[in-house]
């Protein structure tokens, strides 16, 4: 009885299985007919070319700007870069897009005046947005993009000597201290700065603190110069003995203040060389020394 039973739920079972399958399969058929079923959408895998900014390969420059001469770099190149697009950008330091030119060495930094610029190398997707002058290259960019891993650093320097107002002045060398006074800087601006005294033909004779400090009576008769210089790191030459124009580097000089040095005129009422001598007057008769 319990083998018969057994049979006949594995026939149902089966019976049951065999249905449902069946419909199953009826309706993916009306599904598909009717256009409910979709074909299988192909899928296509893309290589993209990856974005790198690459690396910059050239130590920083320094340029003496404003004086009319194009200061332009040289050999900047980029290494290890790839993606669709790329752009040369450059900005202030602080990231502010100054300029977009078609390679580093286009740009005459003369004309910037005195500050820091940086060089980028951009790699960018096709779709990048911000990439403007005023923006900020470090955070107004949208898109998919990379900066190179370093920048090229431009310093210019631009210093200027300033005008001095005071004198002239001249003294006798007469033994007695002799110090100029009331001598006036105006403007003037650099990374370091210099009070030059030197001789007419600018041979450097002192490197003073102030002018007021410089006892004029001890350099003899004769005439001197008063200077300001203002200068870039890195100037050579700036030593007594030398000739303020074989200084090299980045600097200005001021107008010079001239100080005249005149020799002491002696004066010596002299020697007298006679005995004395002994009148008797009123005689009429004249009585002269002689």
């Amino acid at each position: 009885m319990e083998r018969k039973l057994l049979r006949y739920k594995n026939v149902i079972f089966k019976y049951l299985n065999t249905r449902y399958l069946s419909r199953m399969l009826i309706v993916i058929i009306i599904l598909y007919g009717q256009g409910l079923l979709a074909d299988p959408i192909p899928v296509s895998i893309i290589d993209q070319e990856p974005i790198d900014g690459g690396t910059l390969s050239e130590d920083p420059f320094f340029f003496c700007v404003g004086d009319g001469e194009a200061d332009r770099v040289s050999l900047v190149s980029v290494e290890g870069n790839s993606g669709p697009n790329s752009q040369w950008v450059v900005t202030d330091d602080l990231g502010n897009i100054l300029g977009l030119p078609p390679r580093p060495e286009a740009v005459d930094f003369d004309v910037a005046g005195p500050g820091v610029c940086l060089i980028w190398h951009l790699s960018f997707a096709d779709g990048l947005e911000g990439l403007v002058a005023g923006n900020n290259v470090l955070t107004d960019l949208v898109g998919d993009y990379d900066l190179s891993d370093d920048n090229v650093r431009v310093y210019r320097s631009e210093p200027d000597g300033g005008e001095l107002i005071g004198g002239p002045f001249e003294f006798t060398v007469d033994g007695t201290p002799d110090n100029v006074s009331g001598i006036e800087l105006i403007g003037g601006s650099g990374a370091n700065s210099q009070w030059v005294v030197t001789d007419d033909l600018g041979n450097i004779l002192g490197l003073p603190p102030s002018p007021e400090v410089v006892d004029f009576d001890e350099a003899g008769p004769g005439v001197c110069l008063i200077w300001h210089l203002s200068y870039a790191d890195g100037l050579e030459g700036l030593a007594g003995g030398n000739n303020i124009d074989s200084l090299e580097g980045c600097y200005d000089l001021s107008n010079p203040v001239r100080v005249v040095r005149n020799a002491a005129v002696p004066i010596d009422g002299g020697t007298l060389s006679e005995d004395p001598f002994f009148f008797c007057v009123g005689d009429g008769e004249a009585d002269r020394v002689s």
